[in-house]
């Protein structure tokens, strides 16, 4: 239904009646009386202005505040605030917690608050690294860091660890210098002062010498002097095959002294012979710190006129006595 408007005249003119001011007055003020009312389909679209609503309270939305239908109400949102509908209405509040939000709509996790379990699964590649525990936590897995993950280091440097249980870097070591066990801690390189170290060697095979003299050398090597140890093991790789009346000895000497006779079998002379391939390693320790050069020498002794043995090498080890 449209609005229907009466007006009713506030002054009657009669015929043949004088018309003065006063009644001119009260003629153009007309009483005016509106009824009905307007349906949505007589308002046009888009046809009331902001300005012809009610004035609102600063910083407020129009809402239905409320779990029913009915008239709309004005709500106030504060700075950083968010309207949270709660089933009966609207909350205005701020988020805090584990997340904030400034007023510029930045989004700020706060510390220590993502745990494992609101991660992805495919946050771990199951390679090296996946998703175990009660939390599922993220962890690597066992086997999981290659050599390439490791940080470039200096050259010569190991990993060990610390008293503490930590990894620590052992510093490179010298050249000569041995890898040490200490009381706590990491390991060192340091200098070989230890029981057992290798001051001499020799690989020079001498077979087949003549027998012009007794004794006849064979073979020899240097000792180095000052090499700080009290007792020195020399060894010599010799084989042979012993034939028929053949047996022959051959002494160790030691700065042209004879410390040792060992009984090496000889390899035989005549047609047929088979030589033997084992090699024996004869030993002998000598005690001392020699201050100069050394020779240490085999020699044969006896004045057979041939033998057939097959020499093949020196060690000598520095050795500190127990």
């Amino acid at each position: 239904m449209g609005l229907n408007v009466t007006v009713t005249a506030n002054e009657a003119f009669a015929d043949s009646t004088t018309v003065d001011r006063a009644a001119l007055r009260r003629a153009a003020k007309p009483t005016v009386s509106v009824t009905g009312s307007i349906s949505a389909a007589e308002v046009g679209d888009e046809t009331i202005s902001n300005a012809k609503l009610a004035h609102m309270a600063a910083n407020s939305v129009k809402v239905r505040d409320d779990y029913a239908v009915g008239d709309p109400s004005d709500k106030v949102v504060a700075n950083t605030e968010i309207l949270i509908g709660d089933g009966s209405g609207f909350t205005a509040a701020a988020l805090s917690g584990d997340v904030t939000m400034t007023n510029a709509g930045v989004v700020t996790i706060a510390s220590n608050s993502v745990e494992g379990s609101m991660l992805n699964d495919n946050a771990a590649d199951g390679v090296s690294v996946e998703r175990g525990g009660s939390g599922g936590t993220l962890r690597v897995k066992a086997n999981g860091v290659g050599i390439t993950h490791l940080a470039d280091g200096t050259a010569g440097t190991l990993l060990s660890y610390d008293a503490t249980g930590a990894v620590a870097a052992v510093g490179a070591g010298s050249a000569g210098q041995i890898l040490t066990a200490n009381a706590s801690g990491a390991p060192s390189f340091q200098a070989n002062t230890g029981a057992m170290k290798l001051l001499a060697y020799s690989q020079t095979t001498v077979s087949h010498t003549p027998d012009t003299d007794d004794p006849h050398p064979i073979s020899s090597i240097t000792l180095p002097a000052n090499h700080g140890f009290s007792h020195v093991m020399i060894q010599a790789d010799v084989s042979g095959f012993q034939n028929t009346g053949m047996a022959q000895s051959y002494a160790l000497y030691v700065a042209d002294s004879e410390v040792k006779t060992w009984p090496i079998p000889e390899h035989g002379h005549t047609t047929g012979d088979i030589l033997d391939t084992v090699v024996s390693t004869f030993t002998w320790v000598n005690a001392g710190n020699q201050t100069v050069d050394t020779s240490i020498a085999l020699k044969k002794k006896g004045s057979s006129a041939g033998y057939d043995v097959e020499f093949y090498g020196w060690r000598i080890w520095g050795l500190t006595a127990p």
